[in-house]
């Protein structure tokens, strides 16, 4: 008979934080000294944030936290420049809690959120759709996902979306909304870059949003034959959800989450 251990929120999020921490100490031995930790629930802007992150802090970019068996493929920050091998930029989907217990320092996170209707379009083409195109069935199971919740609740689709996002609100770390991040882009990365100490003159600055612009991104990794990569850059406009909802859905989203979503200044 399975312990009741096993199957105890407790026993999932030791697992977890423990996966965390053994990804750190590996990065450790091979010299880095700093992880830059962006995490924000799916699809809701983490790897365009952690590319100009990792651009800015001249950084590798790692796929994910926790793939301390390095699976997943590498990316330099802007390709082509020298890459510090003593800092490095990862991104992940862990709540802001679980951050913590696995031992990363506030000073090093930095959390990104969406407009979950938004998200519900985007995972429905990237989760549900080989082909990256949301339809009408795989929207409805995208919402499914982000509106019910599994125990133990540690991994992100155990939670509900709103249950993520509220685990990051008022914890001391730069939290950004994509909208604000794509309409107002070096206003809006200035404060996180300096709470990471990364400060870059104008110039600088410049360079790193032109190069990790949407566009220009989706083309350089199309022409290089980076197909997985490139899939993850859907289309990226933020309302694009209007296009793609019904009536019936987004009143499902916006009633599921309406007080969050409110506070996030999303209605």
């Amino acid at each position: 008979m399975a312990s009741l251990l096993a199957h105890s929120g407790w026993h999932q999020t030791y697992h977890q934080t423990k996966k965390i921490r053994r990804h750190i100490r590996y990065l450790r031995r091979e010299g880095v000294k700093r992880s830059i930790i962006v995490s924000g629930y799916p699809k809701s802007g983490n790897t365009w944030l952690a590319r100009m992150l990792a651009g800015a802090a001249s950084s590798e970019l790692i796929a994910y936290l926790t793939d301390y068996r390095g699976l997943l493929p590498r990316e330099r920050g802007i390709v082509g420049r020298d890459v510090r091998h003593d800092v490095s930029t990862i991104k992940s989907h862990h709540s802001l809690s679980l951050l913590r217990l696995g031992g990363i320092p506030k000073t090093d996170i930095a959390i990104i959120v969406r407009d979950p209707r938004d998200v519900a379009v985007s995972g429905a083409g990237f989760f549900f759709n080989t082909e990256n195109t949301p339809t009408p069935e795989s929207i409805d199971h995208m919402i499914d996902m982000m509106i019910s919740e599994t125990k133990p609740r540690v991994r992100w689709n155990d939670q509900r979306w709103d249950q993520f996002v509220e685990h990051s609100l008022n914890r001391g770390v730069p939290f950004v909304r994509y909208i604000d991040l794509v309409e107002k882009t070096e206003e809006t990365l200035r404060p996180i870059l300096s709470h990471l100490s990364l400060d870059l003159d104008d110039a600088a600055m410049n360079r790193l949003i032109t190069y990790h612009s949407f566009d220009r991104a989706k083309q350089r990794f199309q022409e290089t034959g980076q197909i997985d990569i490139s899939r993850h850059l859907r289309k990226g406009k933020p309302g694009e959800y209007k296009n793609w909802l019904s009536t019936r859905q987004r009143d499902r989203i916006e009633s599921e989450f309406r007080p969050l979503m409110q506070k996030l200044g999303y209605l």
